[in-house]
């Protein structure tokens, strides 16, 4: 009989001991859950201003890595000398399509500079010309004048024309004694005075000679062979 009583308050006994474990670990729950919830609701503190987050909180671009020289000749199918061959010879032919443009430039300047003294040597031969046709016709006008001069002192008396002659410039009388017949000049030389008819005679000896020197220059220039100064 005292063995069927102590089996009911054991079982009794370790009911309770297992209740009171229970509600311990009820009550430790809270406490163990606690910390993880206020770490999710907890809000991600911001940096003070001015400073920047740390560089693991940083995100870092992904760098390209550039392929080498080695690579490059790989995929290319050439060895890297060639390689290196290669890109001198495409460096050299930037360097001579430089210099090509720079010649092109050049030869544009040129053939417009050509093109402007093309012009310029037509308006000078133009005015040349002109100006050789204005000498040509002064020339004509004064052999005229001359012609008309020498008319007049034929037809004058010799003693009425010396005196005349006295005081005419050389730049009149010259031409015109030139041009007058031998008969005529000796006849108003005459009538002139022995100073007056030396100086006349040595001004024509004179005009005759330049115009001898200078027939020769132009012989001398026509055949190629140096113009010999004139005798002193």
């Amino acid at each position: 009989m005292s063995k069927l009583r102590l089996l009911p308050m054991v079982a009794v006994g370790m009911g309770g001991l297992l209740a009171v474990k229970a509600l311990a670990g009820a009550d430790a729950l809270p406490n163990l859950l606690a910390p993880a919830a206020h770490a999710e609701s907890a809000p991600a503190k911001k940096p003070p201003v001015g400073q920047t987050a740390p560089a693991a909180a940083r995100p870092t671009p992904a760098q390209a890595c550039l392929p080498t020289a080695a690579v490059l000749a790989r995929e290319a199918g050439v060895s890297p000398s060639e390689l290196r061959i290669l890109q001198t010879l495409g460096e050299r032919r930037g360097q001579l399509d430089q210099r090509e443009q720079a010649v092109d430039t050049q030869t544009k300047l040129m053939t417009a500079a050509e093109l402007k003294l093309d012009a310029k040597i037509k308006a000078l031969m133009a005015l040349k010309g002109e100006l050789q046709a204005l000498t040509t016709q002064a020339n004509t006008q004064k052999a005229a004048e001359a012609d008309r001069l020498v008319t007049v002192y034929e037809k004058m008396k010799p003693k009425a024309a010396a005196p005349i002659f006295a005081t005419l410039e050389d730049s009149v009388r010259l031409p015109v004694a030139a041009k007058l017949k031998p008969q005529t000049l000796a006849a108003i030389l005459a009538e002139m005075s022995p100073a007056e008819a030396k100086k006349l005679t040595e001004r024509l000896a004179a005009r005759l000679a330049q115009t001898d020197a200078t027939a020769a220059r132009a012989q001398a220039m026509l055949s190629g062979q140096p113009a010999r100064p004139p005798a002193a």
